[in-house]
């Protein structure tokens, strides 16, 4: 049988794979930029932005709220001035509104005192936000700890750096998070705005396609369609026995989409199928094998 001699990527990604070998399912765990939680949330997140609240630019407000969520009036504002499904609250402290340009905030935020809770009555399996110090020339120095519907800490990590005003904060659990929870080191003040969470996106979508088609003779040309952006499946090449000749991980753009052409295929063995092994799908590779 010919082997595979070549690999041309037309656009995507060979994410590299093993004969054999099957990818790993997402890892729970710290999420390192907003763009990978975007990705992991896909269309389905819920997004707050703390502009809600009615506090004038440059100023705060102490809210008569130790917690606010979807339903709670403060201040004789709302309800409605956060999304539902989450819950903001204070340990020692009311809930504290920051207006824009106070202490060179770009943008409406919220704090407690020393310590802010998120929690989750939905359990969020992807949860990230932008986490600041309300003194925005004093650094971040927050411990955030990971919590599970039984109260367990699942995770936590501490975030120092002195000369930053703004870092991410982002976690991954697929059981569920029922809470995060901010703890502000050497007396500091956890504020935190853009906060998105939600179920982890079908990595699977209804309507994503594979297919393949020679071209070249004995090249086989594979195409993915409509799947999760930027996600890495695990795409095989099939002879007419059912055996697997081929298999390899492929990255698809954040628009969904990867082209592969695979080269030097035996055509005595044809017609091939292309499969997405992650997500079961399989399609016969049209036209003919001449190679």
């Amino acid at each position: 049988m010919k082997t595979l001699m070549r690999t041309w990527v037309v656009a995507g990604g060979i994410a590299g794979g093993i004969a054999g070998a099957s990818l790993p399912a997402h890892a729970d765990g710290w999420i390192e930029s907003r763009a990978r939680m975007n990705d992991l949330l896909g269309s389905g997140g819920t997004c707050e932005d703390f502009e809600g609240f009615d506090v004038p630019d440059n100023q705060i407000a102490v809210t008569d709220c130790r917690a606010v969520n979807c339903t709670r009036v403060c201040n004789g504002q709302g309800p409605g001035l956060v999304e539902c499904d989450n819950f903001y609250a204070g340990f020692s402290n009311n809930i504290i509104w920051l207006g824009r340009g106070h202490e060179g905030h770009p943008s409406r935020c919220i704090r407690s005192d020393t310590s802010l809770a998120i929690t989750y009555p939905t359990r969020a399996q992807v949860a990230g936000f932008e986490l600041r110090e309300e003194r925005r020339d004093t650094g971040i120095f927050v411990r955030v700890r990971i919590l599970d519907a039984d109260g367990f800490t699942v995770d936590s990590r501490e975030f120092q750096d002195g000369s930053a005003e703004s870092v991410f904060v982002g976690y991954q659990f697929t059981e569920g998070i029922a809470e995060i929870r901010l703890e502000g080191l050497f007396s500091t003040f956890p504020t935190i705005d853009d906060h998105c969470f939600g179920a982890e996106a079908d990595p699977c979508p209804e309507g994503a396609k594979i297919k393949g088609a020679y071209r070249d003779g004995d090249d086989i040309k594979i195409k993915l369609k409509d799947y999760a952006p930027n996600e890495t499946y695990l795409v095989q090449v099939i002879d007419v026995f059912g055996g697997v000749v081929s298999e390899f991980a492929v990255t698809v753009n954040s628009d969904g989409k990867a082209v592969i052409t695979l080269f030097d295929f035996n055509c005595d063995f044809a017609r091939h199928r292309v499969r997405n092994d992650d997500c079961g799908e399989e399609k016969a590779v049209k036209k003919d094998c001449t190679g």
